[in-house]
């Protein structure tokens, strides 16, 4: 796995698309999957719509991202409320953003 063993180099990574289904949530799975976790603080954010199980452009199904225990997360309050997932909150910002303050929340149980 050559690919992850470059990631391991890194401090952060950003899986960027400029294109409807063009691989970035099998990406993302993919690295999550196979990183390891010993020693490591892993935490994923979007900035794109969160939890959309069809898209709103193409009306085609999505896949999802599975966040396996362990893993940080952050994401709107709108969308917190929406996840499939045990979690404990960690953070909550102070400011306010279009869809509430952005929680940063750590999983209990896979989801």
């Amino acid at each position: 796995m050559p690919f992850i063993q470059e990631i391991l180099k890194y401090g952060s990574l950003s899986v960027v698309g400029l294109e409807k289904n063009c691989g970035k949530t099998e990406c993302l799975n993919y690295i999550l999957n196979r990183l390891p976790r010993e020693g490591r603080k892993v935490c994923v954010t979007s900035i794109g719509i969160d939890g959309e199980r069809i898209d709103q452009v193409t009306s085609t199904s999505k896949p999802e991202i599975t966040l396996s225990e362990g893993l940080l997360f952050s994401t709107s309050e709108k969308h917190y409320r929406m996840r499939n997932l045990l979690s404990e909150v960690v953070g909550i910002s102070e400011e306010t953003t279009s869809l509430g303050r952005v929680i940063t929340s750590r999983v209990i149980r896979e989801g």
